[in-house]
């Protein structure tokens, strides 16, 4: 009997602690989400105000970026997005011009919903992808996540790319690394920042696999300088997941 009085006391006081641990994790979300209610510069990077040696400027525009609200699930929110990708394909692509050196890839990005998580910022990303024909296997591709309209307004924005091997036909890609920035001082609270390499985007039919990177940063990408760019590194890669050319 005494026994079962301690086992139910352990319980009660495990169930009491696990109890105010959630309760002091949604506490720190919150106040994370929600600081620049109260402080200027809000970088938790530790990357922040950094310079940039590459060209900025030359960085590549998405051949197609659409906004979606948080009202959404992520599901819906891709699949409206296959149907926007569909119909770019149809307008857009020359059924002659088809080739196994060239992949479309989309980047999908979550800015949170509270007090100034928003950006109008100049954003831009960078994505390693590997293949078996690239140079040294390996190639950047850096890329423009600006465009008119509302971007990273809280909610989904999700661009579509397209990379090439410079005519050289390959059997597979993949991707290796992938990073996200922010240029200037309007601060922006970053939910999830993913690339997604898949068969129902490319231009060519009987590709096989997929290549993807799903990070979740929960992070503020901020600066204190206008022309300092603050960087999030996401090396969440699979050398298993591959998308696999006819």
């Amino acid at each position: 009997m005494k026994n079962q009085i301690n086992i139910k006391k352990y319980l009660l006081i495990t169930l009491c602690s696990m109890f105010i641990a959630s309760c002091e994790n949604s506490e720190i979300n919150s106040e994370i989400s929600n600081i620049s209610e109260k402080e200027g510069f809000i970088s938790t990077t530790g990357q922040s105000d950094s310079v940039l040696e590459e060209n900025i400027s030359e960085a590549k525009k998405p051949v197609l970026h659409m906004h979606y609200d948080d009202d959404l699930t992520e599901e819906e929110v891709h699949a409206k997005f296959d149907v926007a990708i569909a119909a770019y394909k149809r307008e857009n692509i020359n059924q002659n011009e088809k080739s196994t050196n060239v992949w479309m890839y989309r980047i999908a990005t979550y800015t949170g919903t509270g007090t100034n998580n928003q950006t109008d910022g100049g954003v831009r990303a960078d994505v390693y992808f590997g293949s078996d024909k690239l140079n040294g296997g390996l190639t950047k591709e850096s890329v423009k996540l600006d465009n008119p309209g509302d971007d990273r307004e809280g909610g989904w924005d999700i661009y579509l790319f397209e990379a090439s091997t410079a005519g050289r036909p390959i059997k597979w890609v993949q991707i290796m690394a992938s990073t996200l920035k922010l240029k200037g001082t309007d601060g922006w609270f970053v939910k999830q920042f993913n690339v997604f390499v898949s068969p129902w985007d490319q231009v060519i039919s009987g590709t096989t696999g997929q290549a993807k990177s799903i990070t979740q940063p929960n992070i503020w990408l901020d600066n204190e300088t206008s022309d300092g760019w603050d960087v999030y590194h996401s090396n969440n890669k699979d050398e298993n997941k591959k998308l696999f050319f006819p």
